[in-house]
């Protein structure tokens, strides 16, 4: 993963438009120094999107565990009906993970979506309120 690419900032689709107030950022990292460099790098992006999250959640770890990752945990205990933009989807959850399955179906059911910054996409889309509210 290069961290200096810097075409991130010119390539956005459709689905970023999407984005807005009902928007948290995770940010996961080995180190201090590229958690720093993920933040920048997601900093310039809200600010060319006009996007104004509500609140940014950081951990340093090198372990994908969900236990390994509070703010993670936290996240997933607090929000609900909103976006997350991440760096990259494995930082919230990977497939090698014993907890993939649980996180995943967690996300579906408190209706997070994730946009991953480097697919430039969401790898999980929440349903609009009005369907939350019919079924």
């Amino acid at each position: 993963m290069n961290l200096n690419k810097r075409s991130y900032y010119y390539d956005f689709n459709e689905f970023s438009e999407l984005l807005n107030e009902d928007t948290v950022i995770y940010i996961t990292a080995k180190n201090e120094k590229e958690l720093k460099k993920k933040q920048q790098i997601i900093k310039e992006f809200c600010n060319q999107k006009k996007i104004n999250p509500k609140k940014i959640y950081l951990d340093v770890t090198n372990n994908s565990n969900l236990m390994n990752k509070p703010n993670l945990q936290k996240l997933l205990a607090d929000e609900e009906n909103l976006d997350i933009i991440t760096f990259s989807t494995s930082d919230i959850y990977r497939y090698a993970t014993d907890d993939y399955y649980d996180i995943k179906r967690f996300l579906r059911e408190s209706n997070l979506g994730i946009y991953d910054l480097n697919y430039e996409s969401f790898s999980i889309e929440r349903q609009p309120l009005l369907y939350w509210l019919g079924n």
